[in-house]
């Protein structure tokens, strides 16, 4: 029993060690997909050494029980949202990646994010900060931000900022680039509106934004577009928060100033945060060496109603250690000294952090006896967690949103630079003021968001206006004439109305019609006892062995030199013309049917009361049924497509009119005219309309 013991331990010690081995011997592969400019600030060239340096430290902190866990794949992307895609499906083809570092475009993003679930290979990226629609995890489930999102950025203007100074009502003002496929500023201020508008736990919305965004042309002057902005908005809000261009943000400004705006009054907020990321954190300055003393100084006064929200800059010992440790790896691989002493910027960083966090997945992933290869389980290890990254500690929400810092700058004015003013920290959600805001002419109070008197100044009416019973009285009088006018015109219409009745122009007498030779006989036997009888209904206009229920009930005449067709109302002597009847038709008839003039369509000419029968078009070879039924014509597919299009345009004009719908469509409604074109018949008054024994 001993033995059997012992050996059954040696056996699952080897079988462990195997599993170890495998673990080991596992190679995790990491697809770059970047482009190669030296203008992005997230360029291969750039990132690359970051990389390296993340690699040796997963190794050097042993985050994986792998001593060489990665094998790294670089592709050019091209700067194409086209060329990222194509690559990642290329690498998931050859099982080259078992995640994606990029693309950072946005487009491109959103479709290598979107295929990510099917191939269950995560995404990390810096991009996608701007875009709204990336928050929706339903459709990139697979996706993890590392740099800043609109979610975090929304968070803290609606979270800290505004409750900070007490501002409830802002106006937000965005241009949208028609050039460019996704304009940022466009994309954040639309997502920090609808915030801002979102309802509260009663249910009530808070009507505190209003926003207006215009379209830049390159091409042409915005002047005229930005004045027009600033005119809506001054009455409208006091607080203003801004994205757009630096340039012309200026130009914003110095209109502004030229309105008078520039009195402490108003507060402008510009929240460009990505373009100014991109510009390595290079602020705006009101300052320009081509413009005049005049406009410089005009310019500098206006800035001083300025805040800024940008992304806390990296400014710690460890921040820079790291950029030391990337510069040197740089140099070594491209023999290039130039970035020695500088500050790497944010998105290198983001990338030295991916690595890092996708690493700390894995591990997670196989300490708990997990498949590493499946995406969703190492990203379900990377969320909601907290490491040392290039800055410090990195967390990493639920969502799979980097947790963000941002600062908030203030005009100095002795020294005309924009200086650190508040810092927000994520992972706490607290915000620090460091200084005093200096608001313009040293106000010390902090400019209200909605004037005590309102914006038209009308909380502030206190002395009556003596002229006020004046207007009372005119507005009364006004009233009462505009009341009497609107009856006038009311009756004036009943009065024209009834006239129309009266009129009952669609009724055609017999003695119009039956001048055919197929009805002489009878037209006589109705002349002569015309005075006979106080009805003709006792004269049958067709005959009772008439085969009506063969699709014979419609007859031809005369009417005003033109043949028409003439359709039996069954089982009817006469029509009662009744109220109802008149205006029924007469609503038809002038707003509907009078009106209606189609090539596919039978033309309803009137109605004979007494005897009782439609007047329509008349179309010479019948109807669609007999056309069907008759076995000496042969129907090829060419004349049945003709017939079928024929229909359809018909129904569709019928659909597209004021009538809306045909409510009896058959084949005996479909009548072939001479040139065999097919017509739609019996469409119009409910109770006008014949229902005939007919067949199909």
């Amino acid at each position: 029993m001993m033995w059997f013991l012992l050996i059954t331990v040696t056996f699952l010690f080897l079988l462990i060690g195997k599993i170890q081995i495998s673990l080991c011997n596992t190679t995790f592969q990491i697809g770059v997909l970047l482009p190669t400019d030296p203008q992005l600030p997230f360029d291969m060239q750039k990132v690359k050494p970051a990389i390296v340096l993340a690699v040796n430290e997963v190794n050097k902190r042993c985050l994986l029980i792998n001593k060489n866990p990665f094998e790294v794949r670089y592709g050019d992307t091209n700067s194409s949202y086209i060329v990222g895609p194509l690559l990642a499906i290329d690498f998931y083809a050859n099982r080259q990646a078992d995640v994606f570092l990029g693309p950072v475009d946005g487009p491109g993003l959103a479709a290598v994010s979107r295929y990510s679930p099917h191939w269950r290979i995560p995404v990390i990226s810096p991009g996608g900060g701007f875009n709204y629609h990336f928050d929706n995890k339903r459709e990139y489930q697979l996706l993890t931000r590392m740099l800043h999102s609109s979610k975090t950025i929304v968070h803290f203007i609606s979270r800290v900022i505004l409750p900070h100074f007490n501002w409830t009502s802002v106006r937000i003002i965005a241009e949208r680039n028609v050039i460019e496929a996704q304009s940022e500023c466009y994309m954040l201020m639309g997502a920090l509106c609808r915030e801002l508008r979102h309802p509260n736990s009663k249910g009530e919305s808070k009507d505190t934004c209003s926003h207006s965004i215009f379209d830049v042309d390159r091409k042409n002057e915005t002047k005229e577009k930005l004045r027009k902005t600033l005119d809506e908005a001054k009455a409208e809000a006091r607080i203003l928060f801004i994205c757009m261009d630096s340039n012309l943000f200026r130009e914003f400004l110095l209109m502004a100033h030229d309105l008078d705006m520039i009195n402490g009054e108003y507060v402008f907020v510009y929240l460009d945060i990505f373009r100014l990321m991109r510009k390595d954190m290079n602020l705006i300055s009101w300052y320009k060496n081509e413009s005049t003393e005049l406009e410089n100084s005009k310019a500098r006064r206006a800035f001083e109603t300025v805040l800024i929200v940008a992304v806390k800059r990296p400014d710690t010992e460890r921040y820079r250690e790291f950029s030391y440790q990337v510069n040197t790896i740089h140099e070594k691989i491209y023999n290039d000294s130039t970035q020695t002493g500088k500050l790497v910027n944010p998105y290198v960083a983001t990338f030295y952090d991916a690595v890092l966090l996708y690493a700390y997945g894995l591990n997670r992933t196989i300490e708990s006896n997990q498949n590493a290869s499946d995406g969703f389980a190492v990203v379900r290890k990377m969320w909601n967690v907290s490491f040392e990254g290039s800055n410090g500690i990195v967390q990493i929400s639920e969502t799979g949103d980097r947790v963000s810092d941002y600062s908030l700058f203030d005009l100095n004015p002795k020294s005309g630079q924009f200086e650190e003013v508040g810092t927000y920290f994520g992972v706490n959600s607290s915000f620090i003021l460091l200084k005093d805001i200096y608001w313009i002419d040293e106000v010390k109070k902090t400019p209200l968001d909605v004037p005590p008197c309102g914006f038209d100044g009308s909380k502030c009416l206190v002395h009556k206006n003596p002229a006020l019973p004046w207007i009372y009285f005119t507005a009364s009088v006004t009233s009462v004439i505009f009341i009497l006018t609107i009856i006038a015109f009311w009756y004036f219409k009943r009065v024209s109305f009834e006239a129309q009745l009266k009129a009952m122009n669609w009724i055609i007498e017999p003695d119009d019609l039956f001048s055919m030779e197929d009805f002489g006989i009878k037209y006589k036997t109705f002349k002569r006892d015309r005075h006979k009888r106080a009805s003709v209904h006792h004269i049958p206009l067709f005959d009772e062995e008439n085969d009506i229920e063969n699709g014979a009930a419609v007859k031809t005449a005369r009417f005003k030199g033109s043949i028409v067709a003439l359709k039996l109302v069954q089982h009817k002597t006469r029509i009662d013309i009744n109220r109802l009847l008149l205006m029924e038709f007469l609503f038809f008839f002038n707003m509907k049917i009078k009106d209606m003039q189609s090539e596919f369509l039978v033309r309803f000419i009137g109605a004979c009361l007494d005897p009782p029968c439609l007047v329509n078009e008349y179309c010479s070879k019948g109807s669609l049924q007999e056309l069907l039924e008759n076995s000496q014509i042969r129907l090829d597919d060419m004349f049945k497509y003709f017939i079928i299009n024929d229909i359809v345009k018909g129904i569709i004009y019928i659909h597209n009119s004021d009538l809306q719908s045909h409510g009896n469509l058959k084949s005996t409604n479909c009548l072939v005219g001479s040139r065999f074109v097919v017509n739609i018949s019996d469409y119009g008054s409910p109770s006008l309309r014949c229902s005939l024994h007919q067949k199909y």
